[in-house]
């Protein structure tokens, strides 16, 4: 039986959510998460995790930089975007990060069941007034990383060096070094700061206009 992570801070809210999936796919298993830390525990101890509805805002994470630590870190587990921002920017951002799919927090029950129906069906969903084919180009770029490389730009982000995300990765400080001249290119910068000011720039909601 597999299970949905609810992953936001607001009970209500999670309530709703809840309801919903449970309405929906009375099969399975429900999580919940206040924060982000707390959703990757809930990751790693279940293996069966089948859908991830991640708020935008959360003590610990805000903007875009859950969406991708659950990329780079569970690339294979769909990622439903709930939020109370409805922009169409944020939107195409959210989507270009590699989101399944995009929920404002204002949506009817029946918007809500036919988005996680869409997402689990292997389709993106977004409103309905969206229009999907506009992306942000440095979304784009961020978003074409590999999961290994996200996970460095997220190191970095954080402030760690080199040796530090390779320790955590797992890997040798080289292939870290390797994994970030390759990013570099990718993303067309040439230094750790012009890719700290691209990242930072994306990743935080507040620079959607």
């Amino acid at each position: 039986m597999n299970l949905a992570l609810i992953v936001d801070d607001h009970p209500l809210y999670r309530q709703a959510l809840r309801q919903v999936v449970r309405s929906e796919f009375p099969q399975m298993r429900i999580a919940e998460a206040e924060t982000l830390a707390d959703a990757s525990q809930v990751l790693k101890d279940n293996d069966d995790v089948a859908l991830i509805t991640l708020d935008m805002r959360l003590p610990d994470s805000e903007g875009f930089t859950g969406l991708m630590q659950m990329r780079s870190d569970y690339a294979h587990i769909p990622t439903v975007i709930v939020s109370t921002n409805t922009g169409d920017a944020t939107v195409q951002q959210a989507m270009a990060f590699g989101a399944a799919g995009y929920i404002p927090k204002c949506s009817s029950r029946e918007d809500i069941a036919a988005a996680l129906h869409a997402v689990m069906r292997g389709e993106p969903w977004t409103p309905p007034s969206e229009d999907p084919a506009n992306e942000n180009e440095n979304a784009r770029l961020i978003a074409s990383l590999s999961p290994a490389q996200l996970r460095i730009l997220m190191g970095l982000c954080q402030g760690l060096r080199n040796k530090q995300i390779a320790f955590q990765m797992g890997v040798t400080e080289n292939t870290v070094k390797a994994y970030v001249t390759a990013m570099y290119k990718r993303l067309g910068v040439s230094s750790r700061t012009e890719a700290l000011i691209l990242a930072r720039q994306m990743f935080t909601e507040d620079q959607v206009v």
